[in-house]
């Protein structure tokens, strides 16, 4: 039906509407009411729920030291089974011979070593895998370190490891002052015993590399990106430090390397690599193995020396070199990346920098940057000199 407007009038002539009608059908409504009812069950289901109070403070906590006890299981669990087999297979291969403790032991140290870093980075893989999945290598930042955060991380090595020695004679010394001695004699000789378990190349193998990697997947990969991403930097990174320290068991030990677990954990927000703090470890603990080595051939008033607290000029250089190397790391910081959870915004000029997961940015280098690397250089070297002649 058409309208006809009035003789005489402007009245435009009206768009008809040339659709065609719909045919409803029986049960049509119904069909169309549950579309919209699974339409909307699916907007309702793809609404992620904001995560309670619990969830963002405690569970990350919980979790953490989970991850902690874990790793500890592990490490025993690798060693004990290395042990019972070779020791088994001794007794077996020897039935005619007396059995003695002290042989066995001395049988069992360097296979117990071995099953204990295996089981490490077995279990640290394992867990990475299964709290990060197939996002691991961007989570973590599997990405190579550039050059200048390579020699920035390096030149890290001898100051952070004077400062951490430092503050473990500064923390002693308070808690002899309530009664409480903690002393290192015991520690070193433990380790001059496992040191002696095998060639040294191999024992680099097993305290220093397998430890660097085991250890950070564990704690910067796993315990820290989740506390930092939960609790921010500032308390993230000292939770994870006191519970890399926890797991050495070592009171001595324990407390000297609460202070390089907070330098590692510094250098992988800055560089968003995880190959930079398990360089850092590495370094140190070769180091720690080094200085070990030589130890056991000193005299005893010599290596008695060594535990004696710094004197004013390492301890000076030490302060200002690594205020100098974590100023530069910091200037030269990557913006963008998800190596970890703090993400840091600058509006200052940046310069992109290709990484293998994609465009990374950092600020660029200033004459400030060129001097703070002079210094240090300097500062390594008077490190140097100064630990020699000392």
């Amino acid at each position: 039906m058409s309208h006809t407007p009035p003789e005489g009038t402007d009245e435009p002539t009206p768009l008809v509407n040339f659709d065609p009608p719909v045919e409803e059908t029986p049960g049509a409504a119904g069909e169309t009411e549950a579309a919209l009812t699974d339409q909307d069950q699916k907007v309702e289901i793809n609404v992620a729920p904001q995560p309670t109070w619990f969830m963002r403070t405690v569970f990350p906590g919980l979790e953490a030291v989970g991850w902690m006890v874990g790793t500890l299981i592990a490490i025993f669990t690798g060693s004990i089974a290395a042990a019972i087999v070779v020791s088994v297979v001794w007794i077996v291969a020897h039935p005619n011979s007396e059995f003695s403790p002290t042989i066995i032991e001395q049988q069992v140290m360097l296979p117990a070593l071995v099953g204990s870093q295996v089981f490490l980075i077995g279990f640290a893989a394992l867990g990475v895998f299964v709290r990060f999945g197939t996002k691991f290598p961007r989570t973590l930042g599997l990405r190579g370190l550039s050059l200048g955060h390579l020699l920035v991380v390096l030149g890290l090595t001898l100051p952070v490891q004077f400062l951490a020695h430092a503050w473990s004679s500064l923390a002693s010394g308070l808690l002899e002052s309530v009664g409480i001695t903690i002393s290192s004699q015991e520690y070193m000789e433990q380790m001059q015993q496992v040191l002696g378990a095998g060639p040294l190349v191999i024992m680099w193998l097993l305290m220093a590399v397998c430890p660097a990697v085991g250890e950070e997947l564990v704690f910067r990969g796993i315990i820290g990106n989740t506390l930092v991403r939960n609790w921010g930097a500032w308390w993230g990174v000292l939770a994870t430090s006191v519970l890399f320290g926890v797991i050495h068991l070592i009171p001595i030990q324990a407390i000297a390397v609460i202070p390089l677990g907070m330098a590692m954990h510094y250098v992988y927000l800055m560089t968003k690599s995880f190959w930079a703090p398990v360089l850092l470890h590495l370094a140190n603990n070769s180091l720690a193995l080094l200085m070990m080595e030589a130890t056991g051939e000193l005299t005893a008033a010599e290596a008695e020396s060594l535990e004696e607290p710094l004197s004013g000029g390492i301890l000076a250089a030490s302060l200002l070199t690594a205020a100098c190397l974590f100023g530069i790391l910091w200037q030269t910081r990557r913006l963008s990346g998800s190596a970890s959870a703090v993400e840091v915004d600058d509006a200052a000029h940046i310069d992109t920098v290709t990484g293998g997961e994609g465009k990374l940015t950092s600020n660029p280098a200033t004459p400030m940057t060129y001097l703070a690397a002079a210094v240090s250089l300097a500062g390594v070297g008077v490190l140097t000199y100064l630990m020699i002649m000392e």
